[in-house]
């Protein structure tokens, strides 16, 4: 385990407290959520280094690219200045997985070929989770069934990736940080088993989602948890299980009976409840909780500026933009 001391992360803790001061306010989002051109965009991010990327995105995939950027040139910001790489490593699990999902996807383009494509992709990737991931998907992507083939890429890469993260927060030495990436692994890995459950129950669905779900997902820590808990039981059963692994401000009500039309409501009160607990490391002077609150903080902003941006170029309507948002780190 790489572990650093509390006061090797003093210098980064103090940007951090800086570089908070920078992040959107909910009432900035939500004028961007509402600007109907680019040059509105520009003026709800007035104060916001972000105002250029808004005014010159003309397009969804344009807005897209220039707000990763934006945002992998913050997380590279903290790099310097960060004395354990396991930190960086967490922050850009998340970029790298979904650069993965391109390129598997491009090797399993051809289901002739697929096998020994992802092979040579597996060979060239360090050893670890995401490896292990990819050469998984070797006897499953043989099929010329597109949509299965992007199934089972999404399920293999984000369990690596879970378990990943699991891995990466563990060497950091602090039992906040731990405990917060953990319960994170826990509400997306619940996301993936109740989107499962709803899709395996619709009639003609695929009987390849109830095989793969359990065979690529649920491995290791997350069959153990709560997701693997909750695949193995009725809906019914949910709520208390949610209640006593998470919390139960996520079960009962939030959860209701489990129905396709509570999940986006369920996703948005866990990562709002996330993001609360974000907000209590900024108790920690100095340490690598202030920091983590932080990249927590950037990671949700993140999505929302992209949500707003790239819906609104696709015309979108604000108000339906809004109820995806969720709560950004500043309130």
């Amino acid at each position: 385990m790489s572990v650093t001391r509390p006061e090797s992360w003093t210098y980064v803790s103090g940007r951090v407290a800086a570089l908070e001061g920078a992040l959107l306010s909910a009432d900035a989002l939500d004028r961007l959520a509402g600007a109907d051109s680019p040059s509105a965009a520009a003026a709800a991010l007035a104060d916001s280094p972000l105002r250029s990327v808004a005014a010159e995105a003309r397009t969804p995939a344009e807005a897209a690219a220039a707000v990763e950027a934006h945002y992998s040139a913050a997380r590279e910001g903290l790099r310097a200045d960060c004395p354990d790489e396991s930190f960086f490593g967490l922050i850009e699990l998340p970029a790298v997985c979904r650069g993965l999902k391109e390129r598997v996807r491009e090797a399993a383009a051809d289901s002739a070929s697929a096998q020994s494509a992802l092979a040579a992709l597996a060979s060239g990737l360090s050893a670890g989770r995401l490896r292990e991931g990819v050469e998984l998907l070797g006897p499953v992507l043989p099929t010329d069934r597109r949509p299965e083939a992007a199934l089972a890429a999404d399920l293999a890469l984000d369990s690596a990736r879970l378990l990943e993260a699991l891995e990466l927060a563990g060497r950091l030495g602090s039992q906040s940080v731990a405990a917060h990436v953990a319960d994170e692994v826990r509400v997306r890995s619940a996301l993936v088993a109740w989107r499962g459950r709803l899709a395996v129950s619709r009639e003609g669905a695929s009987a390849a989602l109830g095989e793969w779900l359990p065979r690529l997902f649920l491995r290791g820590e997350l069959a153990r948890d709560l997701a693997g808990a909750l695949w193995e039981a009725d809906l019914p059963r949910w709520p208390g299980l949610i209640a006593g692994r998470l919390s139960p401000r996520l079960a009962g009500e939030a959860f209701g009976e489990g129905g396709a039309e509570r999940l986006t409501g369920w996703e948005r009160a866990a990562f709002d409840w996330l993001t609360a607990r974000a907000r209590e490391l900024r108790s920690a002077a100095f340490g690598v909780e202030r920091a983590w609150g932080y990249a927590w903080a950037l990671a949700v902003e993140e999505r929302n500026v992209r949500l707003a941006l790239v819906g609104r170029l696709r015309g979108v309507e604000p108000e339906a933009i809004r109820e995806l948002l969720w709560e950004p780190f500043c309130g």
